[in-house]
Formats: C-alpha cells, structure tokens, sequence
C-alpha cells in the first residue's frame, strides 16, 4: 500500500496527516493505525460516512488489542473469548 510506506517514511508519532479528498479513507485507517492525528476533508456523504466507519473500526480494534496486550487477566481473557467462540 503506497498510503502506508509514504506516512512510515515521512513523517513520525504524533504527525498530522492531512486528506483533502479523503475518499473511504485508505490514508485516515493507515494515519490512525501508526498514531498519528488524521484531518480527512471529503465532499461526498456517503464516503465520509464510509469513511468515518472504516476510522471508527480501526481505533475499535486497536483499543481492543491494546487492551488485550496490557491486560493482566491476559490469558483468561484470551480463554473466554477463544470459549466463546467455539460455542461451548
């Protein structure tokens, strides 16, 4: 993905990466993945609304693996889910 390998190389944590046509938000999910602070400018409804849901997904599952990571109920909560997810 040429979004991706352009925000790693040229810009750092904490950067601001800017969209002006920002379209369903390749950049914004990449932006937001490698903690950057994404402004995203789309004329369309529908792809910012697409948008704003694929940026929404991405610090969803972010937080969740963080969470995961951290935790020190880590391996319990890995069992539940992993449980869970086979229906038993």
């Amino acid at each position: 993905m040429k979004n991706k390998r352009l925000i790693l190389i040229e810009s750092k944590e904490g950067d601001t990466i800017i969209d002006p046509f920002m379209g369903s938000s390749a950049t914004g999910v990449v932006a937001k993945h490698f903690n950057k602070i994404f402004i995203g400018i789309e004329i369309d409804d529908e792809y910012f609304e697409i948008a704003q849901k694929r940026i929404e997904k991405t610090l969803t599952e972010q937080n969740l693996i963080e969470f995961l990571e951290k935790s020190t109920l880590n391996n319990t909560i890995q069992f539940r889910i992993k449980f869970k997810k086979g229906g038993k």
